[in-house]
């Protein structure tokens, strides 16, 4: 079933509620034919607009797929074959006034479609920012072709695929035997730094840090296949923390510090994307303001955070390197719940 007038609308808790009357009467019927019903697309998303229509994952081992499509037929779903797109069979209906508008959906176990459907679900659920940005598309998308769904969907793809993107990332804690590459990764950044005109690390700082970094359990990679991409440090101290004004007294604060962006990687979205793995190892981690420090010349990251809501404390924190070298360091937080 496919719309002709697109209307995207703010999250509503209530689909959640919708989602869970659909799946009932569904399982009600299916019962241990039925491995799982998920409930993917947008409207599974808290927080994230939609089309008001509940897109829906029934699950089945692959040898009860065609009972299952009898047993949908008997209760008012008409089988459209796949539509096209291999690893699930789509379903419309009629007399189902009761039920919100969904779109039904029947997925084998090992449905690689299944699998994308809950990758992506999941990781919006999980990066708030990349949420936050995928919505604000959806809504100009709508707002600009309301009467043309292709339209719609050919204005949101690119970020669509930038989050997949995303997805294909892995982030994990640093191991010793990343110490090398992690070293190599950051004094690339910093030549790169230096050529544009910011001079704030050297050979020694902060790359001898890390094996102890590592050690502590306190720094995070993230990876693409093999590669490491990026970097960051947390904490929950930090010595400039009583020397600026922060908008938020909370007495559970995570600091991240020394963040760094493999050079190849620069406009890609993974400086984003690490403050919100960020913001997540903060949650876990019971805090509730996430705080670091940037140097004031460093106008790129500068720009980065405040897109991100981070809010820049007042005063600054003079951070004596050594006698020659004093930064000028604004400090920016957070509230992450």
């Amino acid at each position: 079933m496919r719309t002709k007038y697109v209307k995207v609308l703010p999250y509503d808790t209530k689909w959640k509620n919708d989602f869970i009357k659909i799946k009932n009467e569904i399982k009600g019927t299916l019962g241990s034919l039925a491995v799982s019903i998920e409930h993917v697309g947008s409207t599974a998303v808290e927080g994230l607009a939609a089309k008001p229509i509940i897109d829906i994952d029934i699950v089945v081992r692959e040898v009860d797929v065609d009972n299952v499509i009898k047993i949908l037929e008997d209760i008012g779903y008409f089988h459209e074959g796949n539509l096209g797109i291999e690893g699930r069979e789509a379903f419309s209906y009629e007399k189902k006034e009761h039920l919100r508008t969904h779109h039904l959906y029947l997925c084998p176990e090992n449905s690689e479609e299944l699998r994308r459907h809950i990758a992506f679900r999941d990781y919006l659920i999980n990066h708030k920012e990349d949420m936050i940005k995928y919505s604000k598309i959806k809504i100009e998308a709508a707002r600009l072709f309301p009467h043309d769904i292709d339209k719609y969907i050919e204005f949101k793809t690119p970020i669509i695929n930038q989050i997949y993107e995303q997805m294909n990332y892995k982030f994990r804690k640093a191991k010793i035997s990343d110490l090398s590459e992690i070293k190599r990764m950051y004094l690339d950044i910093i030549d790169d730094m230096k050529k544009n005109g910011i001079d704030i690390w050297d050979d020694y700082y902060p790359c001898e840090l890390f094996e102890e970094d590592i050690t502590n359990n306190s720094m995070y990679v993230l990876l693409d296949g093999d590669a490491i991409v990026a970097a960051f440090v947390t904490s929950r101290d930090n010595p400039g923390a009583c020397k600026v004004k922060w908008q938020y007294n909370d007495n559970e604060i995570l600091y991240m510090d020394r963040l760094g962006v493999n050079v190849n990687y620069k406009g890609k979205g993974i400086g984003s994307r690490m403050l919100s793995e960020c913001e997540n190892i903060a949650l876990k981690q019971n805090a509730t303001v996430l705080r670091f420090f940037v140097v004031d010349c460093n106008e790129p990251a500068i720009r980065l955070y405040e897109k991100c809501g981070f809010l820049r404390a007042a005063g600054i924190y003079e951070e004596v390197i050594d006698e020659e070298l004093v930064l000028n360091e604004y400090g920016y937080e957070k509230n992450i719940i």
